[in-house]
C-alpha cells in the first residue's frame, strides 16, 4: 500500500478504538454481551501500525482476531489490505466483502456484512476520488447502510439501535476516506449523526445466554481442508478464516470441553480464549444506560479495564513514549 492508503487504514482503526465504548454499549446482537467494541479495538490493533508488510500485517490481523465482529472484520481486511493505489480500491473492497461473507456460516444482513456491500455497491467500478465531494457521497451511503440495520434484525429493532458491528465499520471508513480526502478536521460527532439509534431502550432484555464464547487458532497441518468441514458443526455464530495450514475459528458453544478435544484431534492449537456467555450477557444488562453524566478517565495504572467497564466508565488509551510510542499494557 502507498503511504496515504496507509495513513488512511491507520486513521479508521484509530477512530474505531477511540469509539469502541459506544460500540460494546449498543451490542446487543448475535446476543447482548456488549463486547463489540473490545473485540474490534483488540483485533484491528495490527492496523494502527500496519508496517509495509501487508503479509506480516494480515497474519498478525488473523491471530489478533476475537469476537464475532472482530473475526468477520479480520477477514474482510484480508482482502481490502491488497489494495496499493487508489485505482485497487473498489477490487480490494469486493474482494473483503466476499471473503467476509464466506467466513460466516449462517451470514446475516443487517450486520457489518450489509456496510461491507453498500462499500462495494458505492465504490462500483471506478477509481477512489481524492475529492469532499466524493467522500461525502460514500460516507452518505454507508451511512444510510447502517441506518437500515434495525429493519434487517428484529432484535436490534428491539432494542432501538444500530448494529454495532456495522457501526464500528462505517466509524472505520469515514475516518480512512476522510483522510485520503485530506479532511480529517470536519468529523461529525457519531452521537449526532445516529442520535436516538445509539441508546438500547429501557423495555430491552437481553435474552438469557449460557455457555461459552470461543476463539481458537489451530495449525491443521496438511489436514486444513478437512478440517475446514468439520467445524460449522461445532456451535453457533461460526466464523471461520483459513491461511495456509493455519484456521482461526469463533464460536458459541455450550460444551468447550468436548469442543476442544474435537480441535485437538485435528491439530495443534496455537491460542485458545475463551468467555463465560451468561457473565457477560448478566453484566452487560447491570449497565446503565442513558446517564447524564460520562466520565472518561486515562488514569490505566490505577483503574483496570475491568473495573472500568464494570462502573461504565471510558479508560482512554495511554502511551509510553521511549524509542517508539507504544500502547500502555494494563
Amino acid at each position: 500500500m502507498n503511504d496515504p492508503i496507509l495513513q488512511a487504514v491507520i486513521t479508521g482503526a484509530e477512530r474505531v478504538a477511540a469509539w469502541a465504548d459506544l460500540l460494546d454499549s449498543i451490542n446487543v446482537f448475535p446476543i447482548a454481551d456488549g463486547d463489540t467494541g473490545r473485540n474490534m479495538k483488540i483485533s484491528l490493533a495490527p492496523l494502527r501500525d500496519p508496517g509495509p508488510d501487508r503479509d506480516g500485517t494480515i497474519h498478525r490481523l488473523l491471530m489478533n482476531a476475537r469476537g464475532n465482529s472482530g473475526n468477520i472484520a479480520a477477514r474482510f481486511f484480508s482482502g481490502f489490505l491488497a489494495a496499493g493505489s487508489l485505482e485497487g480500491i473498489p477490487a480490494a473492497a469486493r474482494l473483503g466483502r466476499d471473503r467476509a461473507w464466506e467466513a460466516v456460516n449462517e451470514p446475516k444482513p443487517g450486520t457489518m456484512l450489509t456496510v461491507f456491500d453498500a462499500l462495494s455497491d458505492v465504490l462500483g467500478e471506478r477509481s477512489v476520488a481524492v475529492s469532499e465531494d466524493y467522500t461525502a457521497a460514500v460516507i452518505e451511503r454507508l451511512e444510510q447502510a447502517v441506518r437500515s440495520t434495525p429493519e434487517l434484525l428484529p432484535k436490534l429493532k428491539e432494542a432501538g439501535v444500530v448494529d454495532s458491528g456495522a457501526l464500528g465499520m462505517f466509524i472505520f471508513f469515514e475516518g480512512f476516506f476522510r483522510s485520503l480526502s485530506g479532511d480529517t478536521e470536519h468529523f461529525r460527532p457519531i452521537m449526532a449523526v445516529f442520535g436516538s439509534q445509539l441508546s438500547v431502550s429501557p423495555s430491552f432484555t437481553a435474552d438469557r445466554e449460557e455457555g461459552f464464547c470461543v476463539d481458537i487458532t489451530l495449525d491443521a497441518g496438511n489436514g486444513g481442508a478437512e478440517a475446514l468441514r468439520k467445524l460449522t458443526d461445532l456451535g453457533e455464530s461460526v466464523v471461520v478464516i483459513p491461511e495456509d495450514r493455519y484456521v482461526k475459528v469463533h464460536l458459541h458453544t455450550g460444551d468447550r470441553d468436548g469442543v476442544k478435544k474435537q480441535f485437538e484431534s485435528m491439530g495443534a492449537i496455537i491460542r485458545w480464549t475463551d468467555e463465560n456467555l451468561g457473565e457477560q450477557v448478566r453484566e452487560f444488562g447491570r449497565t446503565g444506560h442513558g446517564r447524564a453524566i460520562h466520565i472518561m478517565t486515562d488514569a490505566a495504572g490505577s483503574v483496570t479495564r475491568e473495573d472500568a467497564r464494570r462502573l461504565g466508565l471510558t479508560l482512554l488509551d495511554s502511551y509510553e513514549i521511549g524509542r517508539a510510542s507504544c500502547r500502555e499494557r494494563v
